[in-house]
C-alpha cells in the first residue's frame, strides 16, 4: 500500500470517528476530524498525480473513503436535525448508487474510471458545506439545495463515463 492510497484508508477510517464526534457532541474534534479528512482528500490525489502513484486500488479506495466520510458525517447531522433530511437523501442515493455502477463494471471485467474535475468540484462543494455546519455556519435557506443539485450533477457525470456497463449481462453471469 503506497502513500497516497494510506491517506485514503485513514479518511475511510475518520468517518465514523467524525459522525461519533459529531453525536456526542464534540464539535471540536468533529471539526478537526472532519478537517483532516477533507485535506486527506485533496492531498492523496495529488500526491498520486504527481509522483506516479496512481493504482487501480486508489481508484477504489479514494471514492469510497470519500463515500464513507460523506454518509457517516451526513447521517450523524441528520440524527442531530442540522441538515435537511432531503439533502442527506439525495447524496445518499447518488452515492450508494455510483457505488453500485462501480461495482457492476469491475464484476463485469471494466476498470473503475479515474475521478474527473466534477467529481471533485461537487464533493468539494459537499465537503465546504458540511463542514460550515459543523463549525457553526449560518448558511442561507438556498444554499442546501444548491449543493444537492450540483452533487447531483456531478454523479451524473460520473455514471455517463459508464457506457460499455451492461447490467443484464453481469447479472446473467451470476446465474
Amino acid at each position: 500500500m503506497n502513500g497516497p492510497n494510506l491517506l485514503s484508508l485513514i479518511r475511510l477510517l475518520l468517518g465514523p470517528a467524525v459522525a461519533a464526534a459529531i453525536l456526542a457532541g464534540s464539535d471540536t474534534y468533529a471539526i478537526v476530524l472532519l478537517g483532516v479528512a477533507l485535506a486527506t482528500d485533496f492531498l492523496d490525489g495529488w500526491w498520486a498525480r504527481h509522483a506516479g502513484l496512481s493504482t487501480e486500488l486508489g481508484r477504489v479506495l479514494d471514492p469510497l473513503a470519500d463515500k464513507v466520510l460523506v454518509a457517516a458525517t451526513l447521517v450523524a447531522l441528520l440524527l442531530e436535525s442540522r441538515v435537511p433530511r432531503e439533502l442527506a437523501f439525495l447524496v445518499l442515493l447518488r452515492d450508494a448508487t455510483l457505488l453500485t455502477l462501480a461495482w457492476l463494471r469491475i464484476r463485469g471485467g471494466g476498470a473503475v474510471p479515474a475521478a474527473e474535475l466534477p467529481g471533485k468540484v461537487g464533493f468539494s462543494v459537499l465537503g465546504g458545506y458540511v463542514f460550515g455546519i459543523v463549525v457553526g455556519i449560518p448558511w442561507p435557506s438556498w444554499v442546501p439545495a444548491f449543493v444537492g443539485a450540483l452533487y447531483l450533477i456531478t454523479g451524473a457525470t460520473y455514471a455517463k463515463r459508464v457506457p460499455g456497463l451492461q447490467p443484464t449481462r453481469v447479472l446473467e453471469e451470476e446465474r
